[in-house]
């Protein structure tokens, strides 16, 4: 019985391997089968490992990943939506603010109170406070009870700038409400905003 070296392979040219790993006292022409294995592995020899057994565990290994890979991804998926639900320290007014009434008469007075006025730098100033306190009365006669009316009026020449309006405040978006609207004749612009705020 002549002992012979294990057979090398690569794959690719990379990595070698043992075909049969037959080291030992195995005859020329015997097939290897799994009990040979069990016993060389035991006994301290070199594992047996094929080709196929190779492509199967990297398949076997690739499906796993795959399976876990769906799991996690299912398990995120998994959202429930929530309609918004109205929290229990916001405020519940009995009458909500029609904001398209608002709307519309911002839209209607704005044009006939500017419609043909110039603008002066004295009388500016002026003239913004009158057509903020004006607003003021006539959006209270429209919104309910126990709401408080805020008018902010921005009034300027009409130029070359450009003007951003920006506000900022502590707001209930389930009772609070504010409305705006820009206008511009041929010597100035107008932007008026008024925020309505429930107060319990």
């Amino acid at each position: 019985m002549a002992s012979r070296a294990p057979a090398k392979r690569s794959l690719g040219g990379s990595c070698p391997f043992s075909t049969a790993a037959i080291e030992g006292n195995i005859e020329k022409g015997k097939t290897v089968n799994a009990a040979t294995k069990i016993k060389t592995v035991a006994s301290g020899g070199p594992a047996v490992w094929s080709f196929k057994g190779l492509l199967a565990a990297q398949r076997i290994t690739k499906n796993l990943k795959e399976r876990r890979t769906l799991k996690r991804g299912a398990e995120r998926l998994c959202v429930s939506i929530v309609p918004p639900q109205v929290p229990a320290f916001a405020s519940q007014p009995k009458q909500k603010i029609q904001v398209s009434s608002l709307q519309k008469l911002l839209e209607e007075y704005l044009p006939k109170k500017l419609a043909d006025v110039t603008y002066e730098p004295k009388l500016g100033s002026e003239l913004a406070k009158d057509v903020a306190e004006e607003l003021k009365q006539m959006v209270k006669l429209l919104v309910p009870p126990r709401y408080k009316v805020l008018t902010f009026v921005a009034l300027a020449e009409r130029g070359q700038e450009d003007l951003v309006v920006v506000s900022r405040g502590l707001w209930d978006p389930y009772a609070d409400s504010y409305i705006s609207h820009n206008y511009t004749n041929s010597s100035l612009f107008c932007v008026a905003c008024v925020f309505t705020v429930y107060c319990e």
